[in-house]
């Protein structure tokens, strides 16, 4: 089972080694510009859970682990990503 302190060491472990951990492979499945936007936010996040530890500065993090693993779900899948991508098309809008 992966705790919030396993998630906290793990995102730590992203900036020191090479390697991804286990944890975080849903990683790969990001898009090349939502991995460079998960970098970017991650670390705010962790550096709060990292230095307060709290109990809700944890929970933080593991929201933001999660929100990130439904994206990289979305991502995969061709799709949905299709669908994402595809021009909205709004009614006119009528001023009265």
């Amino acid at each position: 089972m992966v705790t919030a302190a396993r998630l906290r060491d793990d995102a730590k472990a992203l900036y020191e080694q090479p390697e991804l951990p286990a944890s975080f492979s849903f990683y790969d499945y990001l898009s090349p510009v939502n991995q460079r936007q998960f970098a970017r936010d991650l670390w705010p996040v962790l550096a709060k859970a990292w230095v307060e530890g709290t109990p809700d500065r944890l929970a933080e993090l593991v929201e933001f682990i999660e929100g990130w693993m439904a994206t990289a779900d979305l991502d995969s899948d061709a799709e949905a990503t299709a669908a994402m991508r595809k021009p909205s098309v709004y009614r006119p809008f009528e001023v009265a």
